[in-house]
């Protein structure tokens, strides 16, 4: 059944068919229908309908959405990583509340909230070029949470906020060829340096940069050729700190993250362990080295190598990518 316009759609039978969310309950959306002959008729016919579903309120909140942005953001602390506590304190700040902060929630519709994406996508940002539409979405799951959670207080909101959606562009992933691989290799074997037995151990174990970075020789076993995976290192910004900025180390993003890997037997080679446990392995020293840092190191190298470009994710990519053409 083609789609053409906004839930409009062209029925096997010839007939138009329009959707749209007539009320709500416990956020589950409950949906209406109109019928017409023609595009132009059921268009017509769903914007009426949508009016007289928007229009039915029980209780006005009375407050500005940043006020609850202000009260759902308290409660997430507790539950979240502070990275994941700062991304939304960030982008709440940046992006959304200049932008919807000062409205009512009965006042944001799926007009407002579409409206609000794309400014976003359009003029936002600092230099007012766009950002991403990842980031955009981002942005838009923060919106949903709060709106989401003023509806869980007993206050009627407008339930076609939460049908606006952002179109995301798939963006081929990066890994590297076998050719590539092999001279990165052999780049790194020209010149064995802790942070480049990094590069080595990322792109057999598929290790993400932050567990790399925090990994200690005491993570590494070489009698059970094992590699435990437990902390993860990264910078996060810190408002009110005395610093902007501030390094942390804690649990990975999720419980599946925390894992033991196999050490392969290519590896071995590049792994000398310290008789210090507490020594980080990409220094081989107790000073850790930054994400950025390593990634700007790979960078180096990738150029040094002239080979497209890459990030050092792709290692991790070509990890996944070298294991299924292995077991294919």
């Amino acid at each position: 059944m083609p789609r053409r316009g906004e839930n409009i759609y062209k029925r096997k039978d010839g007939r138009w068919e329009g959707r749209y969310i007539k009320s709500h309950n416990d956020l589950k959306a409950l949906y209406g229908y109109v019928y017409g002959k023609t595009y132009k008729e059921v268009k017509e016919k769903l914007s009426k309908a949508k009016e007289k579903s928007i229009g039915k309120k029980t209780e006005s909140t009375g407050l500005p959405f940043s006020s609850y942005a202000e009260l759902w953001l308290s409660e997430k602390k507790p539950l979240v990583k502070h990275s994941t506590f700062m991304k939304y304190h960030n982008m709440l700040e940046r992006y959304i509340s200049p932008l919807i902060g000062s409205s009512l929630i009965e006042e944001l519709g799926y007009d407002k909230i579409s409206d609000f994406c794309t400014k976003l996508l359009q003029n936002g940002g600092k230099k007012k070029t766009g950002l991403s539409p990842k980031l955009v979405s981002d942005c838009l799951i923060v919106v949903k949470s709060i709106i989401r959670y003023v509806a869980r207080r007993k206050y009627t909101i407008d339930a076609s906020t939460l049908e606006v959606s952002v179109k995301l562009k798939n963006k081929p992933l990066r890994v590297l060829s076998v050719p590539e691989q092999e001279t990165v290799l052999n780049h790194v074997r020209s010149m064995q340096t802790p942070i480049n037995t990094g590069i080595v151990i990322s792109l057999f174990t598929g290790m993400r940069i932050g567990e790399l970075c925090a990994l200690k020789w005491e993570d590494v076993s070489i009698e059970n050729m094992t590699i435990t995976i437990n902390k993860t290192l990264q910078r996060v910004q810190t408002p009110n700190g005395p610093t902007k900025t501030a390094i942390t180390i804690t649990k990975p993003k999720s419980d599946c993250s925390i894992r033991k890997i196999p050490i392969p037997a290519v590896l071995i080679d590049y792994l000398t362990p310290s008789a210090n446990g507490s020594l980080y392995v990409l220094s081989n020293s107790t000073k850790y080295v930054e994400p950025r840092t390593l990634q700007n190191h790979f960078k180096s190298i990738i150029s040094k190598c002239q080979i497209e470009d890459a990030n050092f994710h792709a290692l991790r990519h070509t990890f996944v990518t070298r294991c299924f053409e292995i077991n294919s």
